[in-house]
């Protein structure tokens, strides 16, 4: 019986493959990461055209870089539980900078997109990426090998 499924473990794959897509729509949409770096690569395009970006840029692009690529990483789930700490770290740490920052509550309507990436965060940090990921592959393989 090692391909079935019980009852548990399918709507929780299900589950958990919906709350990673989702959480990569929403970060990619409100927090618009790919936006970011399109700005900073034409921004270095007319501070130095033709040479080598400018060193702050380049650190500027550290963040949205790393936001675009822990999406997809969570997204496939590979190394799902690693990447998701990465950014709810750095989503919790740019969100408490922008609350300390913000004069008005006109800001108000982004944090509930926000809190919904925190959230699918969260819970790709404690259950991890499910059966149909990378780890899951991984994990099948690992077994298979394990029982032969």
């Amino acid at each position: 019986m090692s391909g079935s499924v019980t009852t548990s473990e399918g709507p929780a794959a299900i589950w958990l493959l919906f709350v990673r897509v989702m959480m990569t729509v929403f970060l990619l949409h409100f927090h618009s990461p790919i936006g970011q770096l399109m700005a900073l690569w034409q921004a270095s395009q007319i501070i130095s055209p033709g040479a080598f970006p400018d060193p702050v840029l380049i650190q500027n692009a550290a963040v949205p870089m790393l936001l675009v690529a822990g999406a997809f990483l969570v997204t496939i789930g590979f190394k799902t539980r690693f990447m998701a700490i990465a950014l709810l770290l750095i989503l919790v740490g740019v969100s408490a900078l922008e609350l300390m920052s913000i004069d008005s509550l006109a800001g108000a309507r982004e944090w509930f997109p926000r809190l919904s990436v925190i959230f699918c965060l969260l819970a790709a940090a404690r259950f991890g990426a499910g059966r149909w990921s990378v780890d899951g592959l991984i994990a099948a393989r690992l077994t298979a090998r394990a029982a032969q």
